[in-house]
């Protein structure tokens, strides 16, 4: 180590500050040009207008019992006051009230008995009604206690399964569970969602739209029988679904609506057709007064319109040719809609739409390989956006952080165990306690002012966790520290070609350290750009110190 008497001191020193560190990651620009304020990274760290924070720690919350990956999660709430929280895996459908265990909501067909021989794949059923009763290719058959997946149904009494029947079995019971996503089709993870008339809606382009109060899930209208829909939403007192599939045929720019009156009265001739995009409808997204028509490739707004029997008239906004790159790939939030489009990250608002991830697009849409595993949802609690690229994989692991005030850039790094990847995070509202039900004949007023409504940030892992972000920890599971990493841009002050000698680096932070409180910061530095660095040592701050 050099004799510290040696080192070259100029006779007078510029102190030079960076404060406040509040523009977040900045890529787009030459590392030695960034403005005062800007990183090259921002690891764990929410960076706000005041300055780097570190992001929350994850919770677990529930466990399936299935250990499928999480889809999505949603809260229903009643005009009753009930709330229920319903999360979808790749499979089931399950009930979430505050326990560590989800309560699976079964979707099954039991009616009549059933025959097969051992070594054959061909079930034979008495009295069943398979064909009229939303059975798939896919679902799963539990008979003489071996569970197989059907491959065929022929009609209302045969079937076929994927592998030969292991006993021979005359006149038993069974049981057939219709499930979300019988293949585990990578490409169709997306469960659409809508709550109308106190039910939970959705559609997963498997079977026509269904739903459930919270029990045993069955067809939202008979009207729907043969159409599958790629999306739902529910706007102007109507359900509207698009991406239509009607008995075979794709019409992935079709619109359909229900009726105001009667949400489940899908009329016939009650659709609108947007054949002018090569692409196809990917969500259907209220926007204030209107009704945002996501294809891939382009933007519809549907507006009210005065013709009989045509609620909305839609046009197109003018993307360039930009649409929504995954289904998921979109949030709602601050007045307008946060989403991904083939070249960039967006807001939609009254008054435009915006590029917002210039900084760090690179570094994100085109190393994506599966667009459709993109993901975006609002964090409230924490000012923030989040945006999830599995880039070469299926599972999100780096996830981008959009500060919406300082509109700065980091990210949050999950590390964790292969089976704990994660697969798509969603932000839900939740009371304190899951279970309350607002009593409107009793003091209603008083027990909303007494309840704490949760805005938490959601995870859904691929082994079927759900975890939670909480500002109140600081472990990642309680098992895990958040490693925080800030890189400062390259400092040549101007003068890139004079040799600059450092000797004093300091850092100052928010607030006073307890008395039993120490932070420690290791330090590195970098003269060839990044390309290799060389401990600078640790810097410390002390008890009642900041």
């Amino acid at each position: 180590m050099a004799n510290p008497n040696s080192l070259f001191i100029p006779n007078d020193p510029v102190f030079v500050s960076s404060r406040p560190i509040n523009k977040g990651i900045l890529h787009n620009l030459p590392t030695n040009g960034l403005p005062q304020g800007a990183l090259l990274r921002a690891k764990n760290l929410i960076v706000g207008t005041n300055g780097p924070m570190r992001r929350p720690a994850t919770l677990t919350r529930a466990t399936t019992s299935d250990v499928y990956p999480i889809r999505n999660m949603i809260t229903l709430w009643s005009s009753s006051g009930a709330q229920t929280t319903f999360i979808f895996d790749t499979k089931y459908l399950y009930k979430y009230d505050g326990t560590q265990t989800l309560a699976k909501i079964s979707d099954v067909y039991a009616v009549g008995t059933v025959a097969g021989t051992s070594g054959a794949k061909t079930i034979t059923g008495t009295n069943t009604v398979w064909l009229s009763n939303d059975l798939r290719a896919g679902d799963s058959i539990v008979v003489d206690s071996n569970t197989y997946v059907i491959e065929t149904i022929s009609n209302d009494t045969s079937l076929t399964v994927t592998e030969n029947l292991l006993t021979t079995f005359s006149g038993v019971t069974y049981v057939i569970s219709r499930l979300l996503n019988p293949y585990e089709d990578i490409n169709r993870l997306m469960i659409d969602t809508a709550i109308a008339d106190n039910k939970l809606i959705w559609t997963d382009f498997n079977r026509p739209l269904r739903y459930s109060l919270g029990s045993t899930p069955a067809d939202l209208s008979s009207d729907l029988t043969n159409i599958l829909a790629g999306c739902v939403t529910f706007f102007k007192d109507r359900i509207w679904i698009g991406n239509i599939n009607d008995s075979g045929t794709l019409y992935r720019y079709r619109i359909k609506w229900s009726s105001a009156t009667d949400r489940t009265s899908f009329s016939a001739a009650d659709y609108y057709d947007l054949p002018y995009s090569n692409g196809n409808i990917m969500r259907l997204v209220p926007f204030s007064n209107l009704l945002a028509c996501y294809f891939t490739d382009a933007l519809y707004l549907g507006r009210p319109s005065n013709y009989a029997n045509l609620p909305l008239v839609f046009e197109r906004y003018d993307t360039k040719g930009i649409g929504l790159v995954g289904t998921q790939a979109i949030t709602r939030f601050v007045g307008g809609h946060l989403f991904v489009g083939q070249d960039n990250i967006y807001f939609l608002s009254n008054q435009a739409l915006d590029a917002i991830g210039t900084p760090i697009v690179k570094d994100t849409i085109r190393a994506t390989k599966n667009h459709q595993l993109i993901w975006a949802a609002a964090d409230p609690l924490n000012n923030r956006v989040v945006f999830g690229f599995p880039e070469l994989g299926n599972e999100l692991v780096k996830i981008w952080s959009f500060d919406y005030k300082a509109k700065a850039w980091s990210y949050d790094e999950i590390e964790s165990t292969s089976s704990l990847n994660l697969l798509g995070f969603y932000f839900n509202q939740t009371w304190d306690d899951t279970s309350t039900l607002w009593d409107n004949e009793a003091e209603p007023w008083q027990m909303f002012l007494d309840q704490t409504i949760h805005e938490h940030l959601y995870y859904g892992t691929t082994n079927g966790q759900v975890w939670m972000l909480t500002t109140e920890g600081t472990q990642d599971n309680n098992t895990r520290n958040i490693p925080i990493e800030l890189e400062t841009p390259d400092y040549d002050y101007g003068k890139p070609d004079t040799t600059k000698t450092w000797f004093r680096v300091s850092l100052k932070i928010d607030r006073i350290l307890e008395s039993t409180e120490t932070l420690s910061f290791i330090i590195t530095g970098s003269t060839n750009r990044g390309h290799t660095y060389k401990s600078l040592g640790t810097l410390t701050i002390h008890p009642n110190e900041d």
